[in-house]
């Protein structure tokens, strides 16, 4: 879907990687003026978070959060991702239960 005054912003789902949590994690796709990123949606049947990397939000020149178009982008996300009960047993731990995913491993 295509966002922005020049619609040079265009967001897709990419893919369903499994949960964090008690949220799906899904990897978004995002093209900016011609720039390929990858980008994160987590969500639960009641919370929703969208990440996007540093370099896209400095091509952007604002937070993604503070983006003109921010609001539109999570009812679509909202509209388009699957229904998070029916989802969520299909996919498995992207952690294990207690693991600090910023540990290395030994």
């Amino acid at each position: 879907m295509k966002f922005g005054k020049d619609l040079d912003l265009d967001i897709g789902i990419k893919d369903y990687v499994g949960r964090i949590g008690p949220g799906v994690t899904i990897i978004l796709s995002v093209i900016y003026k011609l720039k390929v990123y990858e980008a994160m949606y987590w969500y639960t049947d009641t919370h929703n978070i969208l990440q996007f990397p540093d370099e896209i939000e400095e091509d952007l020149g604002c937070e993604i959060e503070k983006y003109e178009e921010y609001d539109n982008i999570m009812k679509y996300l909202f509209d388009e991702k699957s229904n998070y009960k029916e989802t969520v047993p299909d996919l498995e731990d992207i952690f294990e239960p207690n693991q600090n995913p910023n540990q290395e491993e030994e």
